[in-house]
């Protein structure tokens, strides 16, 4: 049986990944519990993280691309008040076409003890 702290927690960031509806944003279909254990139905990439094509030494024209596409759907997420705690290589995914994804818990909704809205200034701690 999974913590309820947890849970709670699972799916505040689950229905904040769900409110959001970008192509470089993983798209979030479904969230529950079954059998005492919390699941995420998402859409099913191909491909990798971003740290791959990282240590194979990207070339400048594709990181700029990944950097736009990567700040595309960030920039979604902060209209609708949804900030991103956790961006980093690991939680960036590149499809084989080259499309990029950002993904994760790391997604905070506003109000939750691990989140900060656009318009607030105040900062909250992770617990």
């Amino acid at each position: 049986m999974w913590p309820s702290r947890f849970c709670r927690r699972f799916e505040q960031e689950a229905r904040a990944a769900a409110a959001l509806n970008h192509p470089n944003i993983l798209a979030v279909h479904d969230i529950g519990v079954h059998d005492g254990s919390p699941y995420i139905v998402s859409e099913l990439l191909e491909g990798t993280t971003l740290r791959t094509p990282i240590g194979s030494g990207l070339p400048v024209r594709k990181a700029i691309d990944y950097a736009i596409q990567i700040a595309r759907g960030l920039a979604a997420a902060h209209d609708k008040g949804i900030v991103h705690r956790d961006l980093k290589p690991d939680n960036v995914f590149v499809t084989s076409t080259g499309h990029v994804h950002w993904r994760d818990s790391g997604q905070k909704a506003p109000g939750s003890a691990c989140c900060r809205t656009q318009n607030s200034s105040r900062a909250c701690a992770h617990r």
